[in-house]
């Protein structure tokens, strides 16, 4: 609507000013019609790191918008708390690369051990920036079961996924 130009400036405001007390005026607007609000909500939310957001994100993981759905993945990431892990597990099978790179990157920001296995098999992702943040989390989390796949990554045709599973192999 018209005044869609007002809420997205209201969303934006609110994660700038970084109140708690506007945790629920945008919990409520990961609904709005308007992607855009919905998708400043989900940065605001990820900015003020408060974890009465978490549920309402891991809603908006799954938002027809593909930009809305990677903001509340980085949201997760940035508010850190292990309930969003078998989420971002599943984001990393979206169908949009950028969502699948943001999981990737909250999964390691959460550094959970729930995560390593959606972790492992997004190293085979078609999208080297997803391998390469599926590297680097896996190093991040630490946990050596990854070790087999990041060797296998160290082969891969992009510098960018080596030099993170290298780093990775030598962090575990």
């Amino acid at each position: 609507g018209a005044s869609g130009g007002l809420e997205y400036e209201a969303a934006w405001a609110l994660g700038a000013i970084d109140d708690t007390q506007a945790v629920p005026a945008l919990i409520a607007a990961l609904k709005d019609q308007d992607f855009r609000v919905r998708r400043q909500a989900a940065w605001a939310l990820g900015a003020i790191d408060d974890s009465r957001a978490v549920p309402g994100l891991i809603q908006a993981i799954e938002d027809a918008d593909e930009r809305t759905r990677a903001q509340a993945a980085w949201a997760l990431g940035a508010i850190d708390d292990r309930s969003a892990v078998p989420a971002l597990s599943r984001a990393l099978a979206d169908k949009t690369p950028a969502v699948r790179k943001q999981a990737a990157w909250a999964l390691g920001a959460i550094d959970d051990a729930g995560g390593v296995e959606a972790l492992v098999r997004a190293l085979g992702d078609a999208n080297s920036g997803v391998r390469e943040q599926a590297a680097w989390a896996l190093g991040a989390v630490g946990d050596d079961r990854a070790l087999s796949a990041l060797l296998v990554a160290l082969k891969d045709d992009t510098a960018g996924v080596r030099r993170q599973a290298a780093w990775a192999i030598g962090v575990i």
